[in-house]
């Protein structure tokens, strides 16, 4: 029996559960096969067979050494599997709970805190009154303020996490968490928030203000800096909303707040000042908080006569009775002749003064910081004139790299990328991290432009870049390699995945929990980390690791993620194939029937007539090749139902592939006796020859 469960799964990717506990009646499947397969099975077979193999993974999950690994795990497929078993799923999301209790002397009580915060986020999407159950209950009774200041933090981070997928629940649970005080991301919330539903936002600020001007004690920096929701710092260009500028007065810093935000109701402005006047009229006992609340106010009394009149003279009393118990420096002006400056030197003017200092390190100091700034800003040819001042070889030439990367950068990020001019860049510059990595920003991005033929050569550029680096990022950029690589070569990606978990497997744990995708340039103390991110690019280990199912069946894949020495990588893996896993569910059509999803494997062996594409004539002309996918579903007659495109390097290759693919046949498919549909990927390849003579191919593997 177990040689037709693994006959059948090869085929498949999915099967009966051989281990269900229900009455043994077999159920008769016959797909791309002469002969009927016999399972025992539960009523819903194929259900059963995707939840053996996730419980399977949840048991090796429970089976972690680290609470923190296991917790994060159970939760994480309790979250995806939740809509199709809720009872089994609530006892996952438990059993996670119960693993972040924390001790008094717990050394890692921080971390299983945030670890609790993100386990909440994920029931509250499924269960709003337990996750308010589960808030409300952090509260200990021998500490009341300490257990209120958790209760707003889970809140306010449960309103995070919901905030793309429910902003409205969101919005709910950030109001929840103003019930504690006002938390320090309160307003970095707020601003994001403020891009999805500005109305919410700004209702959300006023309820907090009002929460701040019942407060007995108000941080008087934590108030400056929820200012940054209608203010801004005259200095910063506004690309950046969550950009502040803090600005030195006397002898502490405060958010710059002087610049007015565009298109803030006035009303909002007038409810801020009126906290401000209120909470400056506090007694304020603390020698700082003196001092910072005195810098408030002079930043807040040009705005009120500005913005509200009436608020001015109230302002200005709790700044003179500040000033007696403040410096005397404090209060003139040159104390904030930094917040005055209202533009900060040129590259050019700090480029000229560095020229004047004593020794070389000095010099380069500077001329790094400013070459990092100019970069960031994406000022090449500044940053490039810095650089050349440079005296140190080493730093000198890890920028000149990064320069030339960064100018790539911006060709891919484009509405319509230039990949051949960030390509040509590319090829210039040495192996090592910034090749590979932005080799395989620009195979993305041809993929998703369906420029088959780039993407796979940047793959392999890549591959052969990744080979000169040598820090634990490797097997990081080898997985997104591979990942690309199974899109056109089944065979060398599924030998690719192996690689990638012999390279993870070569790594201390340690690299594994601190990887950053930047690059390091130092000189002489100051250390700038230029991000390596490029648009198109996610070093999500999770969403690459799922590409493994295109090359290999399910309990292959499992196979492989079990040698994963790391618990961390190993419960990432399962996270992901469990998603995946989830997608092979069946489905119902308009007919009736189920509907089966199977590997490529298993649509061409279960095809009885097959007719190859014809190379379209214009195609030829324009000489436009390349890869063509489409999805296609067959009744249980065998006949084509539907043919749809997912890629194509034109749209007549993609109508070619449907017309050919619409004239197959397929073997009857059948369920227990009953007609079933079964859907699945079919792949061409659409090639010119040096004559330019056009042939049509199929993937390697089914030649």
């Amino acid at each position: 029996m177990s040689k037709c469960v693994a006959a059948f799964f090869m085929l498949l990717s999915f099967v009966v559960n051989p281990f269900a506990q229900s009455p043994q009646k077999p159920t008769q499947i016959n797909l791309a096969s002469e002969e009927p397969i016999a399972l025992y099975s539960s009523p819903d077979a194929q259900k059963e067979f995707v939840f053996h193999r996730i419980r399977g993974m949840v048991e090796d999950i429970s089976s972690f050494q680290s609470p923190a690994v296991k917790a994060g795990g159970l939760s994480q497929i309790a979250d995806i599997i939740w809509s199709q078993d809720e009872e089994y799923t609530r006892g996952l999301f438990d059993k996670a709970l119960g693993l972040t209790s924390v001790t008094s002397d717990d050394k890692n009580s921080k971390a299983l805190f945030y670890l609790r915060q993100d386990i909440i986020a994920r029931i509250a999407k499924h269960d709003i009154k337990w996750a308010k159950l589960l808030i409300d209950g952090t509260v200990p009774e021998e500490d009341e303020k300490q257990g209120a200041t958790e209760k707003r933090e889970l809140n306010i981070e449960t309103a995070k996490r919901l905030q793309k997928e429910n902003p409205k629940l969101a919005v709910e649970f950030a109001s929840r968490s103003l019930q504690g005080g006002i938390s320090s991301q309160f307003v970095w919330f707020l601003k994001s928030l403020r891009q999805q539903n500005e109305a919410s936002a700004n209702q959300l600020f006023q309820q907090a203000l009002n929460q701040f001007a019942q407060q007995p004690f108000v941080d008087a920096s934590a108030f400056a800096m929820f200012g940054t929701y209608i203010f801004t710092s005259p200095r910063l260009d506004g690309s950046d909303p969550t950009s502040v500028m803090i600005t030195r007065v006397g002898d502490i810093g405060i958010v710059d707040i002087t610049a007015d935000l565009q298109g803030i109701p006035p009303a909002l402005v007038h409810s801020y000042l009126q906290a401000a006047a209120t909470i400056l009229r506090h007694q304020i006992t603390d020698p700082h908080q003196r001092k910072v609340s005195y810098a408030l106010g002079h930043l807040l009394l040009p705005k009120a006569r500005k913005f509200a009149p009436d608020l001015a003279a109230p302002i200005g009393a709790a700044m003179a009775e500040l000033s007696a118990n403040v410096p005397p420096a404090m209060t003139q002006e040159a104390a904030f002749a930094n917040i005055n400056k209202k533009q900060v030197e040129s590259p050019e003017q700090i480029l000229s003064n560095a020229e004047k200092l004593p020794d070389s390190e000095s010099r380069d100091v500077v001329y790094l910081d400013v070459a990092f700034h100019a970069w960031l800003k994406k000022d090449f040819t500044t940053a490039q004139v810095a650089c050349a001042k440079i005296d140190n070889k080493d730093a000198r030439s890890r920028l000149e790299t990064l320069i030339e990367f960064g100018k790539a950068c911006t060709k891919i990020k484009n509405n319509s990328p230039q990949l051949f001019e960030a390509a040509a860049i590319a090829d210039k510059l040495p192996q090592g991290i910034e090749r590979a990595v932005l080799y395989l920003s620009i195979s993305e991005s041809a993929f998703k432009n369906k420029n088959t033929t780039l993407a796979n050569e940047s793959t392999t550029h890549a591959r052969n870049a990744i080979l000169s680096v040598t820090d634990s990022r490797k097997p990081y950029l080898l997985l997104l390699a591979a990942e690309q690589l199974a899109r056109y070569d089944t065979v060398a990606a599924e030998s690719a995945f192996t690689d990638v978990i012999k390279g993870f497997n070569a790594l201390d744990s340690k690299p594994l929990s601190g990887i950053a995708w930047n690059q390091k340039v130092q000189v002489g103390e100051l250390v700038e980390n230029f991000p390596l991110t490029v648009a198109g690019l996610d070093f999500s280990f999770n969403k690459a690791f799922r590409s493994i199912l295109s090359v290999a069946s399910i309990d292959s894949s499992i196979s492989k993620a079990r040698e994963f020495n790391s618990e961390q990588l190993r419960m990432s893996a399962f996270v992901g194939l469990t998603h995946e896993l989830l997608k092979t569910m069946p489905k119902e059509n308009q007919q009736g029937e189920v509907v089966i999803q199977v590997g490529e494997d298993g649509m061409r062996k279960s095809a009885e007539k097959t007719v190859m594409p014809v190379y379209p004539k214009e195609t030829i002309k324009k000489a436009q090749q390349g890869i063509a996918v489409i999805e296609a579903q067959y009744n249980g007659k065998g006949a084509v139902t539907d043919a749809v495109v997912l890629e194509a390097a034109s749209p007549d290759i993609g109508q070619a592939v449907i017309d050919a693919v619409k004239q197959w046949k397929f073997k009857s498919s059948s369920l227990d006796g009953k007609p079933i549909s079964v859907r699945g990927k079919l792949t061409f390849y659409f090639v010119l020859d040096k004559d330019k003579k056009g042939r049509v191919e199929n993937p390697k593997q089914f030649q």
